[in-house]
Parts: structure tokens; C-alpha cells; sequence
């Protein structure tokens, strides 16, 4: 009993013991919000199809995170993906391309809401906006 007391103050203790509280912050907080905002992007996405114009006004951005650590990184690139009307197309080295199908999915993009909901969770810096940069036309003329 006393090396299990012994070995519970050793450096690995705390690091579990902040991933247990951050694995129940991300189940408690983050995976409702996150499927709150799947369904408003699946609604959005509707909208535009249905739409008889057919209004999408698809662009691929860049921007930089915050995010610190690989795993928030993977969390954003992957939260963004399952939003419908986003894709991340690469993420490397916390620079993310991401195709947008609206001017509404991209503005969803620079509130910088997922970004900041994860560095809230995980301990991460908060930003105040992103600052996407458009690739499009790069693409368009490659």
C-alpha cells in the first residue's frame, strides 16, 4: 500500500489525472456543443440545396491555430470536418486548409467558435478571430 501511495505523487499521477478531467470536460461540454453545431450546419447546408438558386459560393482557406498540442489540432481539423459544409483538406503543423461551401460556413470559420471551445477545454490559448486566407484563386490559376 505504501509504494501505491509512493508512486501516486510521482509526475505521472497528475498528467493522468488531468487527462481524466479533460476526457470528462470534452464528453460533458464539448460533444454536445459540437453536435448542437452539426445540426445547424446540417440545416445551412439544407437550406442551400434546396435553395432553387442554389447559392453556395465554395472557397478554400488557411489560417494558423493556437492549438498547442497535436491531439487539439487532430480534435479541430477532425470537429471541422464533421461540420457539414467544411472540410479540412490538410492540417499540418497547426496551418489548416479548409474548403468552405458558403460565405456562411467561412464566417464560421474566423468567430473561431471550435478553436475556441477546444484551447478552453484543453488549456490552449484563446484567440479573438481567425485570419483565414483565401487560396482559391491560387488553386483556380495552378
Amino acid at each position: 500500500m505504501a509504494n501505491w501511495l509512493i508512486a501516486s505523487k510521482s509526475r505521472s499521477f497528475p498528467s493522468l489525472v488531468g487527462l481524466t478531467m479533460g476526457t470528462i470536460k470534452f464528453i460533458l461540454i464539448y460533444l454536445p456543443w459540437l453536435l448542437w453545431q452539426i445540426l445547424l450546419s446540417n440545416l445551412h447546408v439544407a437550406k442551400l440545396i434546396l435553395h432553387p438558386s442554389l447559392p453556395v459560393q465554395p472557397t478554400i482557406v488557411q489560417f494558423e491555430a493556437s492549438l498547442e498540442s497535436e491531439a487539439t489540432q487532430v480534435l479541430l481539423a477532425q470537429s471541422i470536418t464533421l461540420t457539414p459544409g467544411t472540410v479540412t483538406i490538410d492540417a499540418s503543423d497547426g496551418i489548416f486548409t479548409v474548403h468552405c461551401l458558403s460565405s456562411t460556413t467561412r464566417n464560421g470559420l474566423v468567430s473561431a467558435d471550435i478553436h475556441n471551445k477546444i484551447a478552453k477545454i484543453f488549456g490552449h490559448p484563446k484567440v479573438h478571430e481567425i485570419q483565414l486566407i483565401d487560396i482559391t484563386a491560387e488553386v483556380g490559376q495552378a
